[in-house]
């Protein structure tokens, strides 16, 4: 093995990127066996309005969720270690998401990162990754017209270096964010 071999740097992929946001929620138990963060509702706010105005010809429209923009770490999962479960309540949690707008037809989020939500499912008893990536739920999805529901435009203000982004239609996936 030669010298340059060995002081050769080894790259390796991290989830984060340069896009991603930090923000603070806080947890709240919601129904039975709902964990929430919930994250400050003018941020929700801003985020529904600019996707609302780049998008006011093509016949979207999204809406605020019941419990507003929120990450949902249990969603109605009994947990083996139940006698940990109202530890979390009122609790303050940070965290990273990716502000690239992403839909299933009926919601729209953002991505999120956050191994502290990962270890509190792990605490509780809960399989790893759950069913659903982590993601910010921003609002409802509806369609004000019958125009292509595909079609739909990403505000400048969150465009990346000019960089022309597509929502991605679909369900959160468990893949990593590279």
């Amino acid at each position: 093995m030669t010298a340059t071999n060995i002081l050769k740097p080894r790259r390796q992929k991290s989830r984060y990127n340069l896009n991603m946001r930090r923000i603070a929620g806080q947890l709240r138990l919601h129904r039975e066996y709902w964990l929430v963060a919930h994250i400050d509702p003018e941020l929700g706010r801003y985020y529904r309005e600019g996707f609302n105005r780049a998008n006011r010809f093509v016949g979207v429209k999204v809406g605020d969720t019941h419990w507003g923009p929120h990450v949902s770490i249990v969603r109605n999962e009994e947990p083996p270690r139940l006698a940990l479960w109202n530890l979390y309540h009122e609790r303050d949690i940070e965290f990273y998401y990716e502000p690239v707008y992403k839909t299933n037809g009926k919601h729209i989020w953002f991505d999120v990162i956050c191994d502290e939500m990962m270890r509190i499912r792990e605490r509780l008893g809960l399989k790893q990754p759950p069913f659903y990536n982590l993601h910010l739920t921003l609002g409802t999805y509806h369609r004000t017209s019958d125009a292509d529901p595909t079609v739909i435009r990403i505000p400048p203000s969150l465009l990346v270096a000019g960089e022309i982004q597509e929502v991605t239609r679909g369900e959160p996936s468990n893949d990593d964010i590279e």
